[in-house]
Order: structure tokens, then sequence, then C-alpha cells
């Protein structure tokens, strides 16, 4: 008879070998997302997110409570900086993802190479890159986004309870990293619904135990419901409060803890929502516009055969897991394909990026099993080719980004590279190495703005200067806020402008009014500081 130990010992040897290739992709990532890690705040959202990681609240819809709870873990990470800890983060769990996409890989029975090699590819691609240089939602939700596709599969051939528990968790937590997993969750739940009914195995407790998960998942949004009733210094809701109805009058969308929660999810950021129409010919065009990005910029114009093979093979070996992830990608793209997501397409796209580079590393494990088999010369070679190629194919996506910059593509030069924010580093490797611009302005701001001011600024600035008031305790007689009228009105009913000057941020439309025959301060970051001493005239208050 044989040896029970003898032949549990490579199933074992298999899993440490797996467990080390996962490891070596976690490591790669680390290596390329962290020598690129901005070194401290940067503007925007990501100063918001860097703030509300560290202090805890409300961050900008959808709230991204996940992220915050997270976040609030990295914040004691062991750096003098607390903005670079949340950096770190963001490239941490994006090398993260790498390794968990080796073993969702090799789940669907790609082998250590090729699951190696796809896992490579999916980390080059641009967006992923980029948002792991800086603090952002979109690395978590992608982590998540892995963690959840891959308990699914396993979900998917064995509805045994506990998997099923676990994969409803995971699609729930999927939609608390970021709300674009919405619609292939969904897509993904129905499969697992089906897999369940289809079984015919008690399907009632299979689908209690399913939906159980889901809701268990969803638990984080509770953090959201939680830190509105607290005085939290970042609470976009009171801020959005502040806004539009400083006077603190009625406000249906927004008067209850419900009603804030709800428009937190689904409000798309407009206090008065609108619907969503359907237009069928600007639905196609933005969905060939994903195409673009998808092929062009992110897995690149080489991705496209290994695409196609990937889901050939699938189809072949496992249908039922072909349909679900082909049903994901497609559910994936129709928030793209309703909603002009501008310069974010590419944050929009990641949960199709992601399905479409595992049926990509799909066609690539293919392609390099067939090298491996040739003998031991095969074998090296398919060993070197499980680097390099992702290399090969990535490449070309950055130096045609690269060059869209400043030249786009397209008969009509309309296709342009995708931009972030106003001020992405541009390089063929992306990089934050250095970028020191908003903590520059922000110091050199806080130094020349007179005392006891009210501080009138745009999103961007805006945000770097709360960072430091509310992270770095940095001149607490300041007052920062977005340059609205009405609250410029309101300011100047209980304050004199002598004592208790405007200071704005830059000449926008709502502010170029007040700013004539004012002095004015370069700072870095090509921002300028108006300060205005006198009172202003034409300042309604509705």
């Amino acid at each position: 008879m044989a040896d029970p130990r003898r032949a549990a010992g490579p199933a074992w040897s298999e899993r440490t070998r797996l467990l080390l290739t996962a490891a070596l992709a976690t490591v790669a990532g680390l290596i390329l997302y962290l020598q690129g890690t901005a070194p401290s705040v940067v503007e925007a959202d990501n100063a918001e997110l860097q703030s509300v990681a560290i202090l805890g609240g409300i961050p900008h819809p959808t709230g991204y409570p996940t992220f915050v709870l997270v976040g609030r873990l990295f914040a004691h990470l062991p750096f003098s900086d607390p903005a670079f800890r949340i950096n770190v983060m963001s490239g941490m769990l994006a090398a993260l993802a790498l390794g968990l996409m080796v073993v969702l890989l090799s789940t669907l029975g790609l082998s250590r190479r090729g699951a190696f090699a796809g896992a490579l590819l999916y980390g080059l691609s641009y967006t992923l890159w980029d948002s792991a240089l800086r603090a952002g939602t979109y690395t978590l939700s992608v982590c998540l986004g892995v963690l959840g596709l891959w308990r699914t599969i396993v979900a998917l051939r064995q509805a045994r309870p506990r998997e099923l528990v676990l994969a409803g968790l995971l699609l729930g937590l999927m939609i608390t990293g970021h709300m674009s997993f919405l619609l292939p969750v969904a897509a993904l739940g129905l499969a697992l619904v089906a897999r369940v009914v289809v079984a015919r195995q008690r399907p009632i407790a299979g689908l209690a135990l399913l939906a159980g998960g889901f809701l268990l998942g969803l638990t984080p949004f509770l953090y959201t419901l939680w830190a509105d009733g607290r005085s939290y210094s970042v609470n976009y809701l009171r801020l959005l409060d502040t806004c539009i109805n400083p006077l603190r009058d009625h406000n249906p969308p927004i008067d209850t803890s419900w009603h804030r929660m709800k428009w937190l999810l689904f409000g798309r950021n407009e206090l008065h929502t609108p619907p969503i129409r359907l237009d069928p010919v600007l639905f196609v065009k933005r969905l060939g516009s994903s195409a673009i990005e998808l092929f062009l910029f992110e897995l690149g114009p080489l991705a496209g055969p290994f695409l196609i093979a990937g889901l050939w093979r699938r189809w072949r070996v496992d249908r039922r897991i072909a349909l679900a992830l082909a049903a994901a990608g497609a559910a994936a793209l129709v928030v793209p394909g309703l909603v002009n997501t501008g310069f974010m397409l590419g944050v929009f796209l990641i949960p199709f990026t992601l399905l479409a580079a595992i049926f990509t590393a799909d066609g690539l494990a293919w392609g390099l099993d067939g090298i491996a088999t040739r003998g031991r010369g095969g074998a090296i070679a398919g060993a070197i080719l499980a680097v390099a190629a992702p290399l090969l194919i990535a490449l070309p996506a950055h130096l045609l980004r690269v060059h869209a910059y400043d030249h786009p593509l397209g008969p009509k030069h309309n296709i342009q590279a995708p931009q972030h924010d106003s001020r992405q580093l541009r390089g063929v490797v992306p990089s934050m190495h250095g970028y020191w611009g908003p903590r520059r302005f922000g110091e050199r701001a806080m130094e020349a703005i007179p005392p006891d001011a009210l501080v009138s600024a745009d999103w961007g600035p805006m945000t770097v200067l709360c960072y430091l008031q509310w992270v770095e305790h940095r001149r607490p007689d300041l007052t920062i806020l977005p340059p609205k009228p009405v609250i410029l009105a309101l300011w100047q009913r209980t304050h004199e402008p002598s004592s208790h000057p405007f200071v704005f941020i830059d000449r926008s439309p709502q502010t170029a009014p007040y700013l004539a025959g004012v002095d004015s301060l370069a700072l870095p970051w090509d921002q300028w500081l108006f300060v205005v001493r006198r009172p202003l005239t034409g300042l309604a208050t509705r």
C-alpha cells in the first residue's frame, strides 16, 4: 500500500511552487511600483484620500469605505511623511494583486510560467501602473476584483457552502472598493445563482448562503453612515452641504443620513442627478473608444491575438467559466458605453481591463507552454519568454501613449493619450519619483497667506492646503473652501475683510470679477495667490 505522506508530497510541492511564483510576481510588482512612488502629498482626489486614510471620514463619491478602513491601517507605516504612507499603500496593493493574479490564473489551469507572464503583463498596463504610484482607490479595487474573480471561479466549479459564502462576501467587497464593478458583480452573481439552481442540491440553502455572504461584504458601507454623524475633518457630505446649502435650508436629496448615503452611491457627484439616456449610436461610439483605450494604451495592440486565442481556449476547456467571465466583461462595458467618462475612461475600464487581461494571459500561456514542451532548451526558452514576452507586448502601448500626448493618433488626430490629471508625468516608464510640486506649493502658500483669511481654491490646490491643515496641523486660523459666491457673501456678513481677508488661489470665472487691481504673488506649481482686503460687491446669498 502506498504511503499517503509520499502521495501527498508532490501536491504540496506544487502548491509551494505556486506560492513562490505568486511571491515572485508580488516582489516584481513592488520593485516596479515603489521606485516611482510619489514622495508626498498629491493634488485633488489623491490628497483628499491621503487625508481621509490618515484621519478617517468620508471622501468624495462613492465614499470608498473599504479604502478608508484599509488606509487607517497603512497610515501607521513607519515613514515620516504620512502622505507617503498612503502612496506606498497603493503600490503594495497593486503588487499584491499581481501575486493574487498568479493564483487566479493557476486556478484556471494555466502553468506557473503562463500565470506569471499573464500577471506581469497586467501589471504593466498603464492605469494600474499609474494608480500604483499615488494614493487612490483603484489598486485596492483591483485587489478585491482579483480575489472576487478567483473565489467565484472556485465556487462555480464546486458550489460548496463555504465557497458560496466566500464568493458572495468578496463580490460584495468588490462593490465597496469601486462602483465600476457593480455590473460585473451582478453578472458573476447571476452565474453563481444559476450554478446553485442547476446543481439541485439544497438550492434554497445555497442561495441563502450566497446572499448572506454578499450582504456581509457590503457592511463597510455602514462605516460611511456612522462616520457621517461624527466630527471628522474630512467629510465630503458636509463640504457639499456648505457649498450648496450654506443657509441650512431644507434640501430633500441630502437631508437625512440615508438620503445622503443614496446620493453618495448613485448621485454621480451631481445634486440633482440627470437620468441616463440610451443613445445607440453614441453607445457604439463609446464602446469603440473603450476598445481603442484597451488595445492602444492599456494592454497594447500586440495583446489582441492572445486575447482571441485565450477566449477560444477557455471556451474549449471550461464553457461555464468562459461564459461567466465573458458576461462579466460585457457588463463592465455598459457604464463606459452609457456615460461620458472623459479622461477617466481608463479608470471606469478597470474591471474590463482585468477580465481582458485574464483571457490574454490564457492565450499567452498557450503559446509559452507550446515552446516549453520542446525539450530542455524549450523549458529554458519558456522561462525566459515568461518575462520577456509581457515586456515586449506592453512596450508598444507605452510608446504609443507617450507619442499621443503631443501627437494625437487617428486620421482626425482625435485619439489622445490617457491623462488622469492635469500634471501627469509623461514617460515610457510611468513615475512620480521626485514629484514635490504640490507640497512646495502648499508650504509656500501657507507661509504667504495672511492670518484669519478665507482661502478660496479649486479642488486641486484646495485639497493640498486642507491636507497640510488637517494632517500636519498647519495654519488652523485659515478657513479653506471652494470659490462659491454664496460662501464669500456669508463670510463678508460676519467678517471684516481688512482683518479677515479673502485669499483666492488662481483666477477662475467665479472669482475673476473680484480680482481687478489686487496684489498677486506667484507660487510654486504654476499657481497664483490673490489677497483682497476690501468688501466684495455683487455677491448673492442664493
